[in-house]
């Protein structure tokens, strides 16, 4: 068909419709079966939220803090940093803080100020067992300050290593 009043007599007309929600939603069930469906539901990042409130426990967390926490999302995120190379902090992040005691211990570990800038205090360790020594272990691991997980104004929101 020649477009009315077009120079180019040999143009043709082509005119896209888009399909209704519900003819969309038709077409996609058609390709995937409710089985392929339920699996594409079961590694979704809200999925264990979802299933631990079906069995009644009690969740602290919102949908989109899980969804911050998950992996998929947090690669996505790196990745689009990546993208637009734009360089990312990397940093030594205190994973486990802990010492030895013979049975309970009387101390406790506060967090530091958490700006974890050259000279900061990492965290206290207030109180003392009787026959023991002061000595606290730690482990740390290198995490990207630009992680959508990472927190460092609150290091125990942080991700584990």
């Amino acid at each position: 068909m020649c477009l009315p009043g077009h120079r180019d007599a040999g143009a043709v007309q082509a005119v896209l419709h888009k399909a209704p929600g519900q003819e969309r939603t038709r077409i996609r069930s058609a390709l995937y079966g409710a089985r392929a469906r339920a699996a594409f539901r079961s590694v979704q990042p809200f999925r264990i939220h979802e299933e631990a409130l079906h069995l009644g426990v009690q969740v602290t967390d919102t949908y989109e803090q899980e969804y911050r926490w998950s992996e998929p999302y947090r690669l996505t995120q790196l990745s689009n940093l990546d993208t637009h190379r734009r360089l990312t902090l990397m940093a030594w992040w205190p994973d486990l803080v802990y010492w030895t005691s013979n049975g309970s211990s009387n101390r406790r570990w506060l967090g530091g100020d958490g700006t974890f800038t050259d000279g900061s205090v990492l965290g206290y360790m207030v109180g003392q067992d009787a026959d023991i020594g002061d000595e606290a272990f730690h482990d740390f691991n290198l995490v990207l300050a630009d992680d959508p997980a990472h927190d460092a104004s609150d290091p125990p929101s942080s991700p584990p290593g």
